[in-house]
């Protein structure tokens, strides 16, 4: 049974794909029921330097991303949304979708899994 818990993104590791095909970027997740003491979601923070992306993929869990700061251009199946800080996006699962740095800063987006554990996620590139 899950329990109260409470991390900080200084309590983890940064996370970075070993394939340039993937994209360039880093993340460090918060909450995943392998490596925490909880269940039903999982969730963390995403970093993308400015003029890079992560690649158009797709799984099938929902997500939900929150900007915390920075902008850029999220695509979700074939729409283009201009984000920034303080925008929430609904990704449906199984939704092509990918987003875009286009801004001078880092944009730094607090993601959401509807699966306990990160590490269950399969990913599927174009």
């Amino acid at each position: 049974m899950p329990q109260p818990f409470v991390t900080s993104l200084s309590e983890t590791p940064v996370e970075t794909w070993d394939d340039p095909a993937k994209g360039d970027l880093m993340w460090q997740t918060l909450f995943s029921s392998d490596v925490t003491p909880t269940g039903d979601m999982c969730s963390g923070v995403a970093i993308l330097s400015p003029g890079r992306e992560h690649k158009r993929h797709r799984h099938a869990e929902a997500e939900i991303y929150y900007v915390l700061e920075g902008t850029g251009r999220l695509t979700i199946d074939d729409e283009v949304f201009k984000v920034t800080a303080g925008s929430a996006a609904y990704i449906p699962g199984n939704s092509w979708h990918g987003i875009v740095n286009d801004g001078e800063f880092p944009i730094k987006i607090f993601y959401v899994f509807s699966t306990p554990r990160f590490s269950d996620i399969e990913y599927h590139f174009e």
